[in-house]
């Protein structure tokens, strides 16, 4: 049985935007902004219950997904 997540990490084309959106639209908290390396950004937001979400740059991420079950 689960009973809680860790954390939640997304990997985007773009963290900013995406991390813009869920500031913005959703109402997340940013609690971190970071540089990964040369280009590279990590965004993370407090959430209830002490779970983290985080959004990275990730190079091989490109448009949209060629497998049905990923988004």
């Amino acid at each position: 049985m689960i009973r809680g997540v860790e954390s939640l990490t997304l990997f985007s084309e773009n963290a900013k935007k995406l991390a813009e959106f869920y500031q913005k639209k959703v109402g997340l908290s940013l609690s971190t902004d970071a540089e990964l390396g040369d280009k590279d950004q990590l965004f993370g937001f407090e959430m209830s219950q002490g779970s983290g979400f985080y959004i990275v740059d990730h190079s091989k991420v490109k448009g949209r997904s060629k497998e049905p079950d990923r988004v």
